[in-house]
């Protein structure tokens, strides 16, 4: 079944998008008790732009994780920034993102 034909369900259960959203909504909240000892601009940019990138996507019917895999690769800005605070949190974000952007 090709993705065009999916129902929004299907599609949800297909890319595991609940769990991605619910996995993001954690983030969010890493990345604001960081904020409070972290008032380094570059950490507050990023920060920032994952807020509206995620209630972007979360709105969108088809949405782009593009920006979001890039963020949450290995060594990329979500390992930068939080360190060991939420390491799992971005794996599981990395691993969804992943297999969404290898199969879209």
């Amino acid at each position: 079944m090709r993705d065009k034909f999916l129902s929004k369900q299907q599609y949800f259960d297909k890319y595991r998008l609940k769990e991605l959203f619910d996995k993001m909504y954690l983030a969010e909240k890493v990345l604001e008790e960081i904020s409070l000892t972290n008032s380094d601009t570059d950490f507050i940019s990023f920060k920032k732009n994952f807020i509206e990138e995620f209630y972007e996507v979360e709105g969108d019917n088809v949405a782009d994780f593009t920006r979001i895999w890039n963020w949450f690769k290995p060594n990329a800005e979500w390992n930068i920034y939080t360190k060991n605070n939420g390491l799992e949190i971005g794996e599981k974000i990395f691993e969804i993102t992943d297999y969404w952007k290898k199969n879209f």
